[in-house]
């Protein structure tokens, strides 16, 4: 005789919502998990919803990319939220690695930094002190490959912060320049730099970005790279005055390679943030551009801490039903919920809390000066289930965990044929 052995999985439903919450809004892509433990000799099952997930590693990325112009209040924030995000990982087993990269006409890499150990390196890159010129493109290349070389983390646990004026006219690893050509005051020249978009466009014009950079794309397809060279070496090759109406000029170009490498990296599932080095910028177009690459929303240092600690809102809760029905072979199947406070409890991090009881069928864990920090509410009757709410919110940085037992109450011991093995 065999025992009936299924995956628990195949049976149970897991709803995450944050309350109050249409069930349009739910943002299903929150890391979590569902475990279970073979039947064992009494048909019961442990089962274990963990968030985030339970094999995840507790390990984030974030990397800085920084305007060699940005302001000394930018750089004491930034520093602000570090050491916020190193006390919180200071009592869990979470991990957080920082990565700065500063650019001015090319990008400056200070690598890896530990967040609890190396506060003190990190402090001294971001206040590392260089000039010339702005290469938003290389600082963007270059903080996307660091991202994508740490293969020990999860896209969704990897964040970049962007921040710069705007004020960009080089592209491509080493600084380069479009030879444009351009008519001022009867002279004719092609030096690059952040007015060829006034000569061009005019000061004030700021365009829809979406447009233009779609624009710029299909330009890009017809005059490549003829026209590009190093800065600060001599041109080869300089565009007609009579085409530098439709040409791309320098900061054309940077424009586009900076969105695109932005795009690619939200592309990779990495958590993007654009925020503007001081706050206003002498160009309109940079200033513009900079509110474009963040959805016009704005972004404080303090909305993206968040973001890196925290998975859920408080008030999240999971809606988790039990199994009934019949799987693939016709033989049915029912497991109940054991209610028992010896069968279940919860872990936070490394810390156990057991159930108490508040009235039938309701319970809290971890109490409070304000309440439970947990509730688990169990519904029985039609279409037995539980909710597991959270009235505080879930960290990325320790595991949330509620560990129960299923009875499997119509154990069939017939034998037949199961996944394939007799």
């Amino acid at each position: 005789m065999k025992k009936l052995i299924c995956l628990l999985t195949v049976f149970v439903s897991l709803f995450f919502m944050q309350v109050p919450v249409k069930a349009s809004d739910i943002n299903w892509d929150i890391s979590k998990s569902k475990t279970a433990t073979q039947l064992d000799e009494n048909y019961r099952s442990q089962v274990t919803l963990s968030l985030p997930a339970k094999s995840e590693k507790l390990v984030s990325d974030v990397v800085f990319v920084l305007d060699k112009s940005t302001s000394t209040q930018i750089e004491n924030q930034t520093l602000d939220m570090l050491e916020n995000l190193q006390t919180q990982i200071s009592q869990t087993n979470a991990k957080v690695k920082v990565g700065i990269v500063i650019f001015n006409k090319e990008a400056n890499v200070f690598g890896w930094f530990d967040l609890e150990n190396d506060l003190d390196d990190i402090k001294k890159a971001l206040f590392k002190e260089i000039t010339s010129g702005t290469n938003c493109h290389a600082g963007l290349l270059a903080g996307k490959e660091l991202l994508d070389q740490d293969q020990e983390v999860a896209a969704k646990r990897k964040y970049m912060v962007f921040v710069s004026d705007g004020i960009t006219y080089m592209y491509n690893q080493k600084a380069t320049v479009t030879a444009w050509s351009f008519e001022n005051d009867g002279i004719v020249a092609s030096w690059p730099g952040p007015d060829n978009w006034n000569l061009k466009y005019g000061q004030e014009a700021l365009p829809d970005w979406d447009n233009y950079l779609t624009d710029v794309k299909e330009k890009l397809a017809i005059q490549g790279d003829q026209y590009d060279y190093l800065y600060g070496e001599a041109p080869t090759n300089i565009m007609p005055l009579e085409e530098s109406k439709e040409g791309l000029n320098s900061v054309d170009k940077a424009l586009y390679y900076t969105a695109s490498t932005y795009q690619a990296m939200k592309d990779e599932g990495y958590h993007c943030y654009s925020m503007l080095a001081n706050g206003y910028s002498n160009y309109p177009w940079a200033t513009s551009f900079m509110n474009y690459l963040s959805n016009g929303q704005e972004v404080s240092f303090k909305n993206i801490q968040n973001e890196i600690y925290y998975l859920l809102d408080q008030g999240t809760y999971v809606e988790d039903f039990m199994g009934k029905g019949k799987d693939n072979y016709g033989n049915g199947y029912d497991f109940d919920f054991i209610t028992d406070t010896k069968q279940f409890y919860m872990m936070v991090g490394n810390h156990k809390y057991v159930p108490e009881f508040i009235e039938e069928n309701h319970y809290g864990f971890n109490h409070q000066e304000n309440g439970y920090a947990y509730e688990l509410f169990y519904y029985p009757e039609e279409k037995e289930h539980f909710i597991w709410k959270m009235n505080v919110p879930v960290s990325q940085f320790e595991h949330v965990q509620l560990v129960y037992t299923l009875q499997l109450i119509n154990p069939q011991k017939k034998s037949r044929r199961i996944w394939g093995i007799r």
